[in-house]
């Protein structure tokens, strides 16, 4: 039975949910991803929502095969983890992690088998495998397959019947991009970093047909916002990039020198290091790093989880080891049952002004633009956002581009300095992800011409356009390059984007 966009909604509330109560590692906990990685994103999502775990303790594996039983199992828990009635495959073994997701997703026609009664659960699943199971998910979900014309990939006679249509809808909706040389490779495996980035952009495809767009998110008024942020897990890392992009404010996280494992995390062990540490009223764990040039914020959000009904002791940390006489602090908390607190706090900051903070957990973003506009924040002094241009370079090859005065350019202006890995899309650009989203209200559409600095708000990626590309309604003109336009298509893995 397929199942409205409204409950897939309610449906996808509840992993979130599931997601807030889970002690997973986040992306930014395993050792073999980097932060700026193009698909550090997606692993934060389905980590954090308990889709997919590590293959090993802090270790996830971005370059290993994904196998067929993983996709299933991840499909099925997006799902809900439904019962599972009829028959199983000859070659499924009864109780395996993959079992009842199998079953249920046979039942679906979500997956069909090779034939002869075999599945292959434990074989690499092959990239138009990995788009045929999406595209058939999203059908099951009760979506609109109307497929709109799309560029044909240089190997589409490559691909198998059943899955062309698979590969054209993943394509025009971006949920799949092509290999250098435009090429599909459909046989070719899926890694585990290429299919939960395929699956994180379905299920963001699916939220933006599934709901109504929030209304643009208008930026804080006051000086300069700092949004700092402890977050164990990654729940506090995604709130913290909401505020921010609600805000234009800087991002900076508070890293623990020594990070916390999954054992330090054990609430359950009153020996465990969090336990021992949220009992004394004195202990500081140390931090990594610090913030650069503090006394440049006016306004500062202060983002963390509720660990036994407090702030968790790396908060004091960081409160003490900065003067906040005459800025304005506000916190914000992530939990799945615990309401906000800010106990012991205030004290260890008097000279700052206080305002109440609140609990973010489940909010949406129209709910954060409503509490963030409704705060009485300073109005002292505003960032001259005049000429602004920035770089874009990997190693000897640069792009100048001159931002607009849009409240989007503004909000990635904020976020500069940035390293992060830049991925070609299509034939005709490449795309970065900012570490926050960006606000798009006053912001013009792009018209996707070559040169063009655009920003895509349903996945929330930055385009720098070196041929023409088609209009879209959710693409938002950020700028124009001055030089270097044709040199973005050589562009390498890991670029710097900074101020001029």
């Amino acid at each position: 039975m397929k199942v409205t966009k409204r409950c897939f909604a309610l449906v996808l509330g509840v992993v979130m949910l599931l997601g807030l109560c889970s002690t997973a590692f986040a992306a930014g906990a395993f050792s073999d991803i980097a932060n700026n990685a193009y698909y550090a994103q997606a692993v934060d999502f389905c980590i954090e929502h308990g889709l997919i775990g590590g293959t090993d303790d802090g270790i996830f594996s971005p370059d290993t095969a994904l196998s067929r039983g993983m996709l299933a199992t991840i499909l099925w828990r997006l799902e809900g983890r439904p019962e599972a009635p009829g028959d199983t495959f000859s070659d499924v073994v009864p109780d395996a992690y993959y079992d009842a997701p199998v079953r249920w997703a046979a039942s679906a026609k979500i997956v069909t088998g090779y034939g002869g009664g075999r599945f292959g659960p434990d074989d690499p699943i092959r990239r138009q495998e990995l788009a045929a199971m999406l595209y058939r998910y999203a059908e099951y979900r009760g979506e609109d397959m109307t497929v709109s014309a799309a560029e044909p990939f240089a190997d589409e006679d490559a691909i198998s019947d059943y899955a062309q249509n698979a590969a054209k809808w993943a394509r025009a909706n971006g949920i799949i991009s092509g290999k250098p040389g435009n090429q599909f490779d459909p046989t070719g495996s899926a890694t585990r970093a290429e299919a939960v980035t395929m699956v994180y952009r379905c299920i963001r495809w699916m939220q933006s047909e599934a709901e109504t767009p929030s209304p643009d998110p208008v930026p804080a008024p006051g000086g300069k916002t700092l949004v700092a942020y402890f977050s164990a897990t990654g729940t506090t890392r995604n709130a913290a990039q909401t505020v921010a992009g609600v805000t234009a404010g800087d991002l900076y996280e508070i890293l623990p020198a020594v990070p916390y494992t999954s054992a330090d995390l054990n609430w359950n062990d009153s020996s465990s290091r969090s336990q021992v540490e949220q009992r004394s009223s004195n202990a500081r764990p140390a931090i990594s790093g610090s913030v650069e040039d503090m006394d440049a914020y006016d306004v500062v959000f202060l983002g963390y989880p509720i660990w036994n009904g407090r702030p968790p002791r790396i908060i004091s940390t960081f409160l003490e080891s900065y003067d906040f006489s005459g800025k304005t602090i506000v916190t914000f908390c992530t939990s799945a049952s615990s309401s906000h607190s800010d106990s012991g706090l205030r004290a260890l900051a008097p000279g700052a002004t206080w305002l109440d903070g609140r609990r973010l957990s489940g909010m949406s973003q129209a709910s954060v633009e409503s509490w963030v506009d409704g705060l009485p924040l300073p109005t002292s002094h505003q960032q001259n956002d005049e000429g602004m241009v920035i770089s874009v370079r990997s190693g000897d090859v640069e792009i100048v581009y001159m931002l607009n005065d849009s409240d989007a350019a503004k909000a990635l202006y904020a976020q500069l300095p940035l390293t992060l890995e830049v991925e070609p899309y299509s034939s005709n650009e490449m795309i970065f992800y900012p570490p926050a989203k960006l606000t798009t209200a006053n912001t013009p559409l792009s018209d996707s011409r070559p040169g063009s600095l655009s920003y895509y708000a349903p996945w929330g990626d930055v385009v720098m356009f070196y041929a023409v590309g088609a209009p879209n309604s959710s693409l938002y003109e950020l700028g124009t390059a001055v030089s270097g336009q044709e040199n973005i298509s050589s562009l390498g893995k890991t670029v710097t984007v900074a101020a001029k």
